[in-house]
């Protein structure tokens, strides 16, 4: 019973929190300079492409059993489902149709992810450390502590790849052994930065957008330390974390408070507007209702 209106209080923190954002986009229209269809053609280009990216280590890694285009949109459905599920369901969702569909096991499933969420914290942590180096970030009072995190990051993720083998040997099991292959590592490491790369076009698009000036290397440090925080996961899809976060990042940099949450408030809404569509697309193809991921914990998906 708790559990459930722990449940229920997050889906409704987190619907309020996406609502009070496009009511502050609204009133803040005026704040928005270059939004045409070619500035959210270029959005969405790079989008879709940070989600191919993020498709191709789970396809690699799982011996390529699944077609990259169901796993591309898998993504996009759990990335919806992770807005408004707790405690990242739409992940949990991924795998019971893996499971159904494809017979992967969440035993398999669950050390890819185990893969992959390392190689975000090393990816994070190692361009936080450079990023750190930045001027402002170096003249800021917080100095340390990112200095501190960023190689707390960077470390452990370097020290779980170099001990891999030795901890699955450990488990002995063999699926894990497969997973966690140097081949797996490396190109899950390589997807990871090229969508680190893709979601700094997407904030450069958005800076175009509200006709915000600044120089590569500081927007490429937003980017990085605003994912890094995206690590922390409280409410359905980190709603409120990401923005107000995000707000902070940007007023180390000199940039006004409002037009920063206008700024996330409309990268927001936009991925709620491009998930939404790309999933709807997905579950119609196979056949999955929205009444039932709602209750997916309790009556199963098909």
């Amino acid at each position: 019973m708790f559990s459930r209106s722990v449940d229920l209080l997050k889906r409704v923190l987190g619907l309020a929190i996406l609502i009070y954002l496009c009511i502050f986009l609204s009133q803040n229209f005026s704040l928005i300079k270059n939004l045409n269809p070619l500035s959210l053609s270029k959005f969405a280009l790079v989008f879709f492409g940070f989600y191919f990216f993020l498709s191709i280590p789970f396809w690699f890694t799982l011996l390529k059993k699944v077609p990259l285009l169901d796993l591309y949109s898998l993504s996009f459905l759990a990335n919806f489902l992770n807005l408004f599920l707790p405690f990242r369901g739409g992940i949990i969702v991924r795998a019971s149709v893996l499971k159904k569909k494809f017979s992967i096991s969440f035993k398999r499933y669950t050390s890819v992810s185990v893969l992959l969420s390392v190689s975000s914290i090393f990816s994070l942590g190692l361009f936080s450390l450079i990023c750190s180096e930045s001027a402002i970030i170096r003249l800021s009072a917080y100095y340390y502590s990112i200095k501190t995190s960023s190689f707390i990051f960077f470390l452990s993720g370097l020290i779980f790849f170099l001990f891999s083998h030795v901890i699955v040997k450990r488990f002995k099991r063999d699926y894990l052994l497969d997973v966690f292959k140097i081949e797996n590592i490396v190109v899950t490491v390589i997807c990871y930065f090229a969508c680190i790369f893709l979601y700094f076009l997407r904030y450069k698009i958005l800076f175009n957008i509200f006709n915000i000036i600044i120089d590569d290397f500081s927007l490429f440090t937003i980017t990085v330390f605003h994912l890094s925080i995206g690590l922390l996961t409280i409410l359905p899809g980190n709603l409120g974390v990401k923005e107000f976060s995000f707000v902070g990042i940007c007023s180390l940099f000199g940039i006004p408070s409002d037009i920063s949450l206008a700024m996330v408030s409309l990268d927001r809404v936009l991925q709620v507007l491009y998930l939404s569509f790309a999933s709807s697309l997905y579950m119609n193809r196979i056949g999955l209702k929205f009444s039932k991921l709602l209750n997916f914990r309790k009556d199963g998906l098909f």
